[in-house]
């Protein structure tokens, strides 16, 4: 019997909707909440098993891990209380969706595009888990889950359970005595032998490499009928090859899934991440799977990031994120449960339960492989002025094949204008690389990323690279002037404000939207009711990028100083006055958590509405990408442009670097063109671009064009005054000097909980 009933309201917010389903462990239940939109999942530990130490451990831990990884890829775990009578329940996103192993039960064997694109998102999760120091310890098909969301037509993977993770460095006597909790077949050798010391991401690596054998084959790896079969099979004997059970899957596949799955770590790819770009490379290798995306930069986590070693570029290193491809999804709708049972071995062998039920390199056609990489962790001591030259790919039949790297904003437009170009320009293959400018800068410094076109998000960024790599390299990467920094797309900085809060925030000062009114609220134990809000919406929540991580973060930091010191351009001078740093120290106290990626506080914003974040800074763009979608959930969303603001210019630009030949460079310059000609330009709009060709207007009939549509919302044609951003040594300063003013706050967060992350202390 259910132990709660509908119309229940618990710590007088989550209201009881229905019982959804019951599990090894509890029950689940829909819920909503009493003061904001949005559907939930409440996961209530059963009456039986209240009792157990063990089990209340376990799903504390679930709590608290599990609320520490911000990540599209992470199932959000909202809030942790106990029922009024006395039973432990979460609080989870309510996911519509169904579990990989129901998934893998009903299709089988699956495509290598679809199964590339559930691996990479999962690697995306287990990278962001491992920054955290995290390690699953239990990745199984019934802990990943499918959900659709039809409305961007993609398939998103969320990881579930992280109930007997374990954190690194951890010495608790619950991480020991579930140093061999998991499932037998997606069990590592080190963890089915109960050898601690070695349980680390590889661990999570080699479960990785089982499912995706699985995703292959349509079967597990490991097959037995006992406990002690299954786990011999893991420690002692592999898998048969999966040519043998499946002919499609050729045999360049099944060596990167055989290597992943070595008995010895030593002997694995050195993270998740490696090993799915090995894998794209490979199904890449014998298909042409053209929609196939590798992983890009995840969220960052502020406490790490900052303290990671630095290049010329002065940017932090950055682990790699995944956006989901398009594949099909059954038609049935499931909820997360995630209350399964996880097989104990501790010695005695329990019963076997079998239940069976974007961004990157888009891989380019047969034979044309992406980029030689360097394996993560590796080091290349001795590196020569340049880097050496890769094994060219193999041009297609009678053509040329050329790589592009741009910046993620763009990834619709971009894609939508390529096929064009290909379509027109048979000759020409295009392989297509999105992810972060900062990320990709460093990356083809240091020679671990060859593209023949690399198109920045702001041609600052493109400056400094050209720079760096001059004094790395001593020659140019790319032809510098007019040519070089013509842009392709347009987008201003802006912010974007729940339309209640706006009408605060603008009539707090004087009709616009300032960083002086944000600060005030930030600053202010009193939040809102600060600068004449409700004292209900408690703090004021603001979101803005990572400054060194992304341009837009570092756009906004340096608006910030402008509208403070109130001059045109900052100076290095101004770096260093202690009152610039008070006002910038104060806002940047005020932000919720420092993102990589617009899109990644976007979504959140949409995701909890208001509860989580009140106003962003996010690039023109994509505002105009979240604005239908928020009228939808929690009512609108207005823009509101600074009072001055910067543009990203998107320029492209064709490397003249040791690893493009003059035949690609050619091509690659037919394919700029394409990019800047009238027609491509025009499609920017629909984008929510604004076309960088002065003949294409903005200003159309089309009742789609989205200054018409969200002229409501305040998206206009005029932009208040721009300024540009200033030249490398500025920028390198101003990025050191957030560095050195949020190491104390990112030391501090990296130690809270979710739930204790929003700031109201003064600088």
């Amino acid at each position: 019997m259910a132990s709660l009933t509908p119309g229940t309201v618990l710590a007088d917010t989550y209201r009881v909707v229905r019982l959804i389903g019951t599990g090894g462990m509890g029950e689940v239940y829909e819920a909503t909440h009493d003061r904001l939109a949005g559907r939930y999942a409440i996961k209530v530990l059963s009456a039986e098993i209240t009792s157990r130490v063990d089990i209340f451990q376990r799903f504390r831990r679930e709590a608290e891990v599990t609320s520490r990884l911000r990540h599209p890829n992470i199932v959000q775990v909202l809030d942790f209380n106990v029922t009024p009578d006395g039973h432990p329940y979460l609080v989870l996103e309510y996911l519509d969706g169904v579990e990989l192993a129901a998934e893998i039960a009903r299709v089988g064997p699956m495509p290598g595009g679809r199964v590339l694109d559930i691996v990479g998102q999962s690697a995306s999760a287990l990278t962001a888990a491992q920054e955290h120091k995290i390690v699953h310890r239990d990745l199984k098909p019934q802990n990943l889950f499918l959900v659709r969301l039809p409305a961007e037509e993609r398939e998103v993977v969320k990881v579930v359970d992280f109930g007997i993770s374990k954190v690194r460095e951890a010495t608790t006597r619950l991480t020991q005595e579930a140093a061999i909790m998991g499932t037998p077949q997606y069990m590592a050798p080190e963890q089915a032998q109960g050898r601690l010391g070695e349980i680390d991401e590889r661990t999570d690596e080699f479960a990785l490499a089982a499912i995706t054998y699985e995703l292959f084959t349509g079967r597990p790896a490991f097959r037995g009928d006992s406990v002690q079969s299954v786990l011999y099979q893991v420690v002692h004997e592999h898998p048969e090859p999966m040519p043998l059970v499946v002919p499609t899957v050729g045999p360049e596949v099944d060596a990167v899934v055989r290597k992943a799955l070595s008995k010895s770590p030593d002997d694995r790819y050195p993270s998740a991440l490696v090993f799915h770009r090995q894998l794209a490379r490979a199904v890449g290798a014998e298909h042409d799977v053209r929609t196939v995306r590798l992983p890009e930069t995840p969220p960052p986590l502020a406490a790490t990031a900052l303290d990671k070693p630095t290049t010329t570029l002065g940017l932090a290193a950055a682990p790699v994120q995944n956006r989901a491809v398009r594949p099909g999804m059954g038609p049935r709708r499931w909820l997360l449960l995630g209350l399964g049972a996880t097989v104990v071995v501790a010695g005695a062998a329990l019963a076997l339960s079998e239940r069976r039920g974007s961004r990157g390199w888009q891989t380019p056609p047969p034979g044309v492989r992406p980029p030689a990489e360097v394996a993560e962790g590796s080091s290349t001591p001795g590196r020569s002025a340049a880097p050496s030259l890769p094994q060219h790919a193999a041009k297609p039949a009678g053509g040329t094949s050329i790589q592009v790297v741009y910046s993620t904003e763009k990834r619709d437009w971009i894609e939508a204008v390529t096929a064009d170009f290909m379509r027109s320009h048979p000759g020409v293959r295009v392989g297509l690389a999105g992810t972060g400018s900062f990320e990709s800068a460093r990356e083809i410094l240091d020679g671990r990323l060859q593209p023949t076109v690399w198109s920045p998000s702001d041609s600052v960024l493109l400056k400094m690279l050209h720079s760096d790599w001059r004094t790395r390299h001593r020659s140019d990467l790319f032809a510098a002037g007019d040519e070089a920094t013509q842009p392709l797309l347009l987008s201003p900085l802006v912010f974007i404000v729940w339309e209640d809060r706006a009408r605060v925030l603008k009539k707090s000062a004087g009709g616009t939207i300032d960083w002086r009114t944000v600060r005030r609220g930030v600053t202010s134990a009193k939040g809102w009711k600060a600068i004449g809000g409700e004292a209900r919406w408690g703090t004021v929540k603001l979101g803005h990028t990572d400054p060194t991580q992304s341009n837009s973060g570092l756009q906004a930091l340096y608006l910030m100083l402008l509208e403070h010191t109130g001059k045109s351009r900052i100076t290095e001078q101004d770096l260093q006055n202690p009152k610039n740093l008070d006002f910038v120290r104060g806002i940047e106290n005020g932000v919720t958590k420092f993102e990589a990626s617009t899109g990644i506080f976007a979504t959140d914003m949409l995701r909890f509405g208001p509860s989580k974040y009140d106003i962003a800074v996010v690039y023109e763009s994509s505002a105009i990408a979240e604005l239908d979608e928020a009228e939808g959930r929690w009512g609108k969303l207005r823009v509101s442009y600074p009072a001055t603001t910067l543009w990203s210019d998107h320029p492209a630009v064709v490397l003249s670097a040791p690893w493009v030949t003059e035949e690609q460079g050619r091509a690659a310059r037919q394919y700029i063109a394409f990019l800047r000609a009238k027609p491509s330009q025009e499609r920017a709009l629909a984008y929510g671009f604004r076309p960088a060709d002065t003949s294409v207007k903005i200003i159309t009939a089309d009742a789609q064009n989205p200054f018409a549509r969200f002229a409501g919302n305040g998206l206009t044609v005029d932009v208040p005054p721009a300024t540009e951003m200033p030249d490398g040594p500025v920028v390198r300063n101003l990025m050191t000097m957030w560095t050195r003013m949020m190491r104390p706050r990112a030391a501090a967060y990296s130690g809270r909980r979710t739930g204790e992350e929003s700031n109201t202390s003064s600088p």
